[in-house]
């Protein structure tokens, strides 16, 4: 079965835009960094960056949402919880999350029926 999907961007959501049931993917996280050496007399100044998530990604379905908290659930039935101050999440097209979720739980079927036949 090939299926395709018209080119639809994901969109970013602000905090209070996150939603029980919708699909999210996380898109960038803010990491924060004090300076190993200050300079005497200096205040110490913390650093925030902002880094892409390349590493990982996975869509999400929202399970619960207490801010600045989100409950999430994976397609393979791994939970988390996210903390959006450092966490910036975007939300993924219905169609396309539930597709890719479908594939992963599918894929992950198949790999405990080869390891139950081994």
């Amino acid at each position: 079965m090939n299926q395709t999907f018209d080119i639809q961007a994901v969109r970013r959501l602000a905090p209070e835009d996150v939603r029980v049931d919708a699909y999210v993917i996380p898109m960038t996280e803010v990491v924060e960094l004090l300076p190993f050496c200050p300079s005497p007399g200096d205040a110490t100044t913390v650093r925030r960056l902002e880094i892409t998530a390349t590493d990982g990604v996975r869509v999400l379905r929202v399970m619960g949402v207490f801010l600045p908290y989100v409950f999430v659930r994976d397609a393979l039935g791994d939970h988390d919880t996210l903390d959006l101050r450092v966490v910036r999440l975007g939300e993924v097209p219905k169609d396309l999350a539930r597709f890719v979720r479908k594939r992963l739980r599918a894929d992950k079927r198949r790999a405990i029926k080869r390891e139950k036949s081994d």
